[in-house]
C-alpha cells in the first residue's frame, strides 16, 4: 500500500509540475561586459566606456557588467563620469 501511495505522488507530482514551464529566457541576446584586460590607458578608457554602458542600460536583466576596484572606484574618482556609481551600478 506505502508503494501505491508513493507511485501516485510522484504521478500527481509530474502531472502538477508539467504546466509550469519556464519562459525561454533568454528571449535575445545577453550582452556581459568584462573589463579586465591588461593595464594601459586605451585599457582605462576601453573600463570606463563599457562601465557607463552599463549604467545606462534599461534594468532588464540583458546586461551583465563585472568590475573591479580600478573601474569602480579609481576611474570614478579620477575621470568625470555621466553617471552615479553607487546610484547606478
Amino acid at each position: 500500500m506505502t508503494g501505491l501511495r508513493l507511485a501516485g505522488a510522484l504521478i500527481a507530482l509530474i502531472v502538477a509540475a508539467a504546466p509550469a514551464a519556464a519562459e525561454n529566457f533568454p528571449s535575445r541576446p545577453v550582452t556581459m561586459m568584462v573589463g579586465f584586460p591588461p593595464g594601459g590607458p586605451t585599457d582605462t578608457l576601453a573600463r570606463i566606456m563599457a562601465t557607463g554602458r552599463v549604467a545606462h542600460a534599461k534594468p532588464d536583466g540583458y546586461t551583465i557588467g563585472i568590475g573591479q576596484w580600478s573601474s569602480h572606484v579609481a576611474s570614478p574618482a579620477i575621470y568625470p563620469l555621466d553617471y552615479d556609481v553607487l546610484r547606478d551600478l
